[in-house]
């Protein structure tokens, strides 16, 4: 049965500049927790048609890092935006990687009771590796990914900050 986390943060900054700045793939490794060690591989950019630096459909990206912090070995991840509403959403999936299945949901909605933007990740996960997979998700994946997510909220405001 395939995990699935909801994460949902308001920032004091308006949506075209948040989306642009999760749109730009270059921006993942400043999200990342620096002890993940996140670098860019190779990034197949398929610019927006309106000529920002922000991703379309079909912009692919190869990631390398450290999947358990502690440990010393990385693992490699490419990652597909499949689709993308500009100024609202996009989604990537995972192409090659560590889990059977990822698919992650970017959503955009201006707050206008607040001037702001809240953010929502919409993660649905699959480890593979039958029971196994289940308990390790249950015990080590899905709390890893919630401490990634968690940091990015915590990142994000200071790197939101000079937009």
């Amino acid at each position: 049965m395939p995990g699935f986390v909801q994460f949902e943060q308001w920032v004091p900054v308006p949506t075209e500049a948040v989306f642009a700045f999760f749109s730009d793939p270059r921006n993942l490794v400043h999200l990342m927790p620096p002890a993940r060690r996140c670098q860019i591989d190779t990034l197949v950019l398929v610019p927006a048609p309106s000529g920002a630096p922000s991703a379309a459909a079909g912009t692919e990206l190869t990631v390398s890092f450290r999947p358990l912090p502690p440990l010393p070995f990385r693992t490699r991840w490419i990652a597909r935006i499949e689709a993308v509403q500009a100024g609202r959403s996009f989604e990537d999936v995972q192409v090659s990687g560590p889990f059977r299945s990822w698919r992650h949901r970017h959503e955009f909605e201006p707050h206008h009771a607040q001037a702001g933007t809240v953010l929502r990740d919409v993660v649905a996960f699959d480890p593979g590796w039958g029971f196994l997979g289940r308990l390790l998700e249950h015990w080590i994946v899905a709390p890893e990914v919630r401490r990634t997510f968690h940091h990015r909220q915590q990142a994000l405001l200071g790197l939101l900050a000079g937009t």
